[in-house]
């Protein structure tokens, strides 16, 4: 027992932490938690203090600061909004108290199987970093990358190894910052859609209904709300409203890491009905696309009924959604079986065949009896 005990402690404590290397400035007291679209899970970060050098840097993200305070930030990236601001960390005995009790993960957004032993930081650096979670929340390909220090090390058991520990305190609460106005009429009803009592949830997607087309724009940005319930309920509520204008935009959830939002922009695709019709064809056959996304909209099409028949054919002959455009047939019922027996003659009935005989099966003996009547 005794001996496990010190395996447990030994995984996650380092007691044997030097820091030989110096902390670079960090010029501004507070700094901004970003959402963004970008391939790279470490960004370069540039601190200046003229517009010059702000226009000239490479760097993946630059502020311009003036005074103390970010008057600026360039981020190089397809798309990105800040979603929180936190305090920075910057002293030496933050940096290697966090090494010390295992508060880290490596640059692969990973734990050392055990102990790293002695820990020598040899080189620090300011960065942002979006592998601390192990499911980053992210919709759209957007992750949260966080300022963070990046430590160069010489372990005595790993060798060389890249340490990442946020440069926000575990203990140093977040103000978190939305993507929409929570201050206008629609955004205050918005806000109230995460709200913990039930009562005043179902209230606020009443009120948003009822605001019909003025709401749908502040519906559409609270799509990418930090808050899943409010990208959830966002979701429902357009769906409600049944305006085409949220159809592209729901699409884009459908990608969400949020089961439940993603769940709720199936459904309000659905109920918007045939103006999402042909965006979910053409996500549903992009190749492009995430392969959740893919799934989303077969399922949505799969309870859009009979017009749906002839692309879910299609998508039963290629492999990696062959499973949900089954499934999503067999929802359809009926109508899909006629269509397959049908095509029973063309070149792909050897995938078709045994996708009918499921479909037969799932029908039942009342559901067959009425098919064999029609013929």
């Amino acid at each position: 027992m005794f001996l496990l005990v010190v395996l447990v402690i030994g995984a996650f404590f380092y007691p044997g932490v030097r820091l030989d290397a110096e902390v670079p400035e960090v010029p501004v007291n507070n700094l901004s938690i970003f959402q963004a679209k970008i391939p790279l899970n470490i960004l370069h970060v540039d601190f200046v203090n003229s517009t010059e050098d702000f226009n000239s840097s490479a760097n993946d993200v630059c502020f311009l600061v003036i005074n103390d305070s970010i008057e600026d930030t360039k981020f190089n990236a397809d798309s990105f909004h800040p979603i929180g601001e936190a305090k920075i960390e910057n002293s030496k005995g933050y940096l290697t108290r966090q090494v010390k009790v295992g508060n880290f993960v490596t640059d692969r957004g990973d734990y050392p199987m055990s102990s790293l032993g002695r820990v020598r930081i040899t080189e620090v650096e300011f960065v942002y970093f979006d592998r601390f979670d192990v499911y980053p929340y992210g919709y759209g390909d957007e992750t949260t990358y966080y300022p963070t220090w990046k430590l160069t090390t010489k372990t005595s058991n790993y060798g060389h190894e890249i340490l990442m520990v946020k440069a926000i305190s575990p203990s140093t609460p977040i103000s978190h910052t939305d993507v929409y106005d929570s201050t206008s009429a629609a955004g205050s009803l918005i806000s109230d859609m995460a709200d913990e009592n039930i009562s005043v949830r179902v209230n606020a997607v009443k009120e948003l209904v009822e605001m019909d087309a003025s709401a749908v724009e502040p519906l559409i940005q609270a799509l990418g709300s930090y808050d899943p319930k409010i990208r959830e309920n966002s979701a429902q509520t357009l769906g409600k409203i049944g305006n085409e204008t949220a159809v592209e935009p729901l699409i884009d959830v459908l990608g969400d890491r949020d089961s439940d939002v993603r769940n709720a922009a199936k459904i309000a695709l659905v109920d918007i009905g045939d103006p999402a019709f042909e965006p979910l064809v053409r996500v549903a056959n992009d190749l492009n696309e995430s392969q959740p996304s893919r799934i989303w909209a077969i399922q949505a099409l799969g309870e859009m009924g009979e017009p749906a028949v002839e692309p879910l054919m299609v998508l039963i002959t290629v492999n990696d959604v062959s499973g949900p455009a089954t499934q999503s047939l067999s929802r359809i019922g009926e109508p899909a079986v006629e269509s397959l027996i049908l095509a029973l003659g063309d070149n792909d009935s050897q995938v078709r065949a045994p996708v009918l005989l499921k479909l037969l099966a799932g029908l039942g003996m009342k559901g067959l009896s009425n098919l064999l009547k029609k013929h």
